[in-house]
């Protein structure tokens, strides 16, 4: 994904170097030019990974496609507790896999449920926790009376606001319906995010999923990370000389909008990073440039 949007963004062809380096996690290749590439893999502990290691195992031993895909699950899942609570999960994402084209990045609506309860007549307002927290002042226009929704098992909402306004009324329509002390169940729609890599990307599923006790919004926690990772390809740089040098922060964020990489970046000490030439943040099924080189060396 990185060499795509290099090759789109610099308009030259970049493409990963078929030997391996001693010292970087990749070598790019543009012609004569070499690209060092550390890659910063930002899903905890080694247990978890094998965690996914195994889901990965899983679903490509079912899938029938050609080609490379990525399946990129939103923060906070337990993917082992939500494949027993979904016996038809894997489906979902297998059946959203088909027919992408190469570089397509596509939502897969999952099936789920949100909670809402009618606490009093009085009042116009919806109290929500979970993943329509942030929507809870549109939830509430019109309403009569004070609710709860629990939308916990809602972890990524759809990119399109019409996707998202249907959903919201579907609550508000079941809201008028309620009686103090009701509680009802809103059959919803979660939406992933799966995407299709380049044709000489080896074949096979790659399952992207951080830790679901990792607080992706926490400041410090991304700032530690980042830390440990620019340090960590700055030895690399130190190690072996290339003419350009990449850091790629592979990660799950619910929104790519939602991202605080970059902002966490700006607050650090321009020194700390003064050695790498471009960061690289690629989550979401997309890429966004969070350093931007200050020359590059085919200019």
């Amino acid at each position: 994904m990185a060499a795509e949007w290099m090759s789109h963004h610099y308009f030259r062809t970049f493409h990963v170097h078929n030997e391996k380096s001693k010292i970087h996690d990749a070598i790019l290749k543009q012609r004569n030019f070499s690209v060092g590439v550390t890659i910063a893999k930002l899903w905890g502990n080694t247990d978890y990974a094998n965690t996914i290691d195994d889901y990965e195992n899983l679903l490509n031993k079912e899938v029938e496609e050609d080609g490379a895909y990525n399946i990129w699950i939103p923060p906070r899942v337990n993917i082992n507790d939500l494949t027993l609570s979904n016996s038809d999960i894997n489906k979902t994402l297998l059946n959203g896999i088909k027919y992408l084209s190469p570089g397509e990045r596509r939502e897969v609506r999952i099936p789920t449920s949100v909670k809402l309860a009618k606490l009093e007549n009085d009042g116009a307002y919806v109290a929500v926790s979970g993943g329509l927290s942030n929507e809870w002042t549109i939830i509430s226009e019109g309403i009569e009376g004070s609710f709860h929704l629990d939308s916990r098992e809602i972890y990524r909402t759809p990119d399109e606001k019409a996707e998202l306004d249907v959903i919201l009324s579907q609550i508000r329509d079941k809201a008028s319906l309620l009686k103090v002390e009701e509680l009802t169940t809103v059959p919803v729609h979660d939406y992933w995010v799966v995407s299709r890599l380049q044709k000489d990307a080896p074949d096979g599923i790659s399952v992207i999923s951080t830790p679901p006790q990792i607080d992706l919004i926490e400041g410090s926690y991304i700032r530690k990370e980042l830390r440990q990772q620019i340090a960590r390809a700055t030895k690399q740089i130190t190690a072996e000389s290339t003419d350009l040098s990449l850091l790629i922060l592979l990660t799950s964020v619910t929104h790519m909008k939602d991202e605080l990489f970059t902002t966490s970046l700006k607050s650090m000490n321009p020194q700390l990073y003064g050695n790498l030439d471009l960061i690289l943040l690629v989550a979401d099924g997309s890429v966004r440039q969070i350093l931007k080189p200050r020359s590059l060396p085919w200019e």
